[in-house]
């Protein structure tokens, strides 16, 4: 018997995709077009500028977000954050010695969750941000809700230039589960372990866009 190529249902790049990696917890977001689709049949294939891959099956469209607790409630850059190229001054505050100076605190995050979260600081010149420890953008400054997958597991605070970095606010949740506008994804059809079915290791994440391919399995 010669089976015929697997139908495609929908094709087409997505903005703003959010995305959660990791086993147990993988699903997309902000990507309405998708949802029809997530009945636990259809293929997703998801691709990079550079075409590697994340695929697994769409199962269920999401019933409203759900965010774990704050990651770094009380932070404190006194308690135990290193530092590189930077000293730090006070609970909230650092002085960056040299630009790309930083601040640094381990086993914070999980590699490929998805997070949202807020970060503002004040400096007398440059800008500071926040980052994995891949140092892979994650919020800049001024940001309030963002969302972004982490590639590390620990979180840092780098500036772009030798000044005082005055951290105002510091916040990163877990997203759990999608909004309406997403869905979970599983690794077999019909399946109920909300896994990737194949992951690129190199994968480029918080990406601007992807191009994204469904098919109908069969």
């Amino acid at each position: 018997m010669i089976l015929l190529p697997q139908k495609v249902a929908y094709r087409g790049t997505l903005t703003g995709l959010r995305i959660s990696a990791i086993d147990g917890t993988a699903f997309l977001d902000n990507c309405a077009a998708l949802v029809p689709y997530a009945d636990g049949s259809h293929l997703v294939e998801i691709y990079d500028a550079s075409g590697r891959m994340l695929r697994g099956y769409l199962s269920a469209a999401g019933t409203g977000e759900t965010l774990g607790s704050d990651a770094l409630s009380g932070w404190d850059l006194t308690a135990p954050w290193e530092t590189s190229d930077a000293t730090v001054v006070d609970v909230n505050t650092f002085s960056a010695t040299a630009a790309a100076g930083y601040v640094h605190k381990t086993s914070v995050m999980t590699s490929g969750a998805l997070y949202k979260g807020s970060f503002d600081s004040s400096q007398a010149s440059g800008t500071s941000s926040f980052r994995d420890g891949n140092f892979r953008l994650m919020f800049s400054d001024g940001t309030v809700g963002g969302y972004a997958t982490a590639s590390s597991v620990r979180v840092v605070v780098q500036s772009n230039a030798i000044a005082n970095v005055d951290i105002s606010v510091m916040q990163i949740q877990k997203v759990l589960a999608p909004s309406t506008s997403g869905a979970t994804i599983v690794s077999a059809k019909g399946g109920a372990t909300e896994n990737f079915q194949y992951k690129n290791a190199s994968f480029t994440y918080n990406a601007a866009s992807y191009y994204c391919l469904i098919r109908k399995a069969r």
